[in-house]
């Protein structure tokens, strides 16, 4: 419950999902990532943006990986990856460049490398390689 208030005092100029995203930082901060995981899902299911969705995603993959939830971990950061993956394609599409391919890259690195984990973690010893 302190979380929560502590994160409603910080958050009271955010919108909504940055709020929610505030407050599962902090439950998994605090150890309680199957809580965090829970705020944190919500926010995914919302999210329009692919951008957004990348960065939530791998939020989530983070707290699925801290509560040792291996296959929800891995389909995270799944999820994080076709994220970028789709905000990348409706750039080509727009002929939009610029710094998004930068931090795309950044997630798709930070994801493979915890999929690689989480994988390895279900014993797949040969798809993990």
């Amino acid at each position: 419950k302190a979380c929560f208030e502590a994160a409603a005092r910080l958050d009271n100029n955010r919108s909504d999902s940055q709020a929610r995203i505030h407050i599962a930082e902090t439950l998994l901060a605090a150890g309680r990532a199957e809580e965090a995981a829970a705020v944190v899902g919500a926010v995914f299911a919302t999210t329009s943006s692919p951008d957004r969705a990348a960065t939530v995603a791998l939020l989530l993959a983070r707290c699925r990986e801290a509560a040792s939830d291996w296959p929800a971990c891995e389909l995270a950061c799944k999820q994080a990856i076709a994220a970028v993956n789709l905000s990348d394609e409706n750039k080509r599409k727009s002929n939009q460049g610029g710094d998004g391919a930068d931090a795309g890259a950044g997630v798709v690195k930070e994801a493979a490398a915890t999929m690689a984990w989480a994988v390895l973690r279900q014993g797949r010893v040969a798809e993990a390689a």
